[in-house]
């Protein structure tokens, strides 16, 4: 977590306004604190024109692995960028997963594998305190989701995941 990889200690989250609202009311509750975070939708779609003042700036994945924060949020779907975002050398900070897929998101653990949000996800200004205070134990979940990771760069380990998913869809398919 050195400062020459994440210069910033402000908390990013850029997505655009997919899913049941919540990152929607995320971004409408974090947006103007231009203090601690740096909170935006990165586009609006034509039936959400009225959410236009919460339009920031698109940034690539290189210019979001500058802040020692990131925040994940599930839309239509997980995360799409959990992936880098758990990858990445920043501490990510998200409610517990609700959509489970290949990266089997049941198996993260909150302060350990990332920073856990409450379920309404309006603790953010706790959670942020939370971090500031506790940079040991941040460096830590960095490296415990950097080894999560990892496994997914393995092709044995790779290909053990996929049996061991194939065999548990089986079986929930001759138990339903």
């Amino acid at each position: 977590w050195s400062s020459d990889v994440c210069s910033s200690d402000l908390i990013i989250w850029r997505g655009a306004p997919t899913g049941k609202n919540e990152r929607i009311n995320f971004c409408k509750k974090y947006y103007n604190n231009y203090n601690n975070y740096n909170i935006g939708l990165s586009c609006v779609f034509k039936h959400h024109s009225n959410l236009e003042y919460l339009l920031k700036p698109e940034m690539t994945i290189e210019q979001m692995r500058e802040y020692k924060y990131i925040v994940s949020i599930e839309g239509n779907d997980k995360d799409s960028g959990i992936n880098w975002k758990l990858a990445s050398n920043s501490v990510v900070i998200m409610k517990k997963p609700t959509i489970e897929s290949w990266l089997m998101e049941s198996k993260l653990i909150p302060y350990v594998h990332y920073v856990p949000l409450n379920e309404n996800m309006d603790n953010l200004d706790e959670v942020y305190e939370w971090c500031l205070n506790n940079e040991d134990k941040c460096i830590e979940i960095i490296k415990n989701a950097t080894e999560f990771m990892n496994n997914f760069r393995n092709m044995e380990i790779e290909n053990k995941l996929i049996q061991q998913i194939n065999h548990d869809y089986r079986s929930e398919e001759h138990t339903s």
